[in-house]
Order: C-alpha cells, then structure tokens, then sequence
C-alpha cells in the first residue's frame, strides 16, 4: 500500500505545482495589464506574450492529459436461425 500511497502523494504535489505555475502567471499578467494598460506599445507585447504563453499552456495540458478510453458500442444481437 505505500507505493500507492507514494504515487497519490507524487501525483497531487505535480498537480498543486501545475496550479501554482498556472495561478501566477495569471496573477502576473494581471499585474501587468494593470500596469501597462495607458501604453500601447507595452499592451501590444503583452498580449503576444500572452498568446505565446496561452499556446505552450494548452500544449502541456494536452501532453499531460491522458485521452479518453474510447466506448466500443455492443455487438448487435445475433438473429436466430430460422428452423426448416
């Protein structure tokens, strides 16, 4: 049981560090918005930084997510054979 535990405990703190990342970059990009918002020329690297970010975000949540398992609907039911 304590390498499942282990794992659990391996797999939660990966989570919480995810979080966290994700978390302060939002509250930095916030920060900056707030800071940066009567420049233009500042608002306009920001929002491509933002996307750069927002494109290497999302490809680490599709890397790190496992796919669904796909459904394999039943097999139709067999009709019976008609009896001479």
């Amino acid at each position: 049981m304590s390498k499942e535990l282990d794992d659990l405990t391996a797999e939660v703190t990966d989570i919480s560090t995810a979080s966290d990342a994700v978390l302060a970059l939002v509250k930095g990009l916030s920060d900056q918005i707030a800071a940066d918002a009567g420049d233009k020329t500042k608002m306009e690297a920001l929002a491509a930084t933002l996307k750069a970010k927002a494109s290497a975000l999302a490809a680490a949540v599709v890397a790190g997510t496992t796919p669904p398992v796909p459904v394999v609907p039943p097999a139709p039911p067999v009709p019976p054979n008609p009896q001479p």
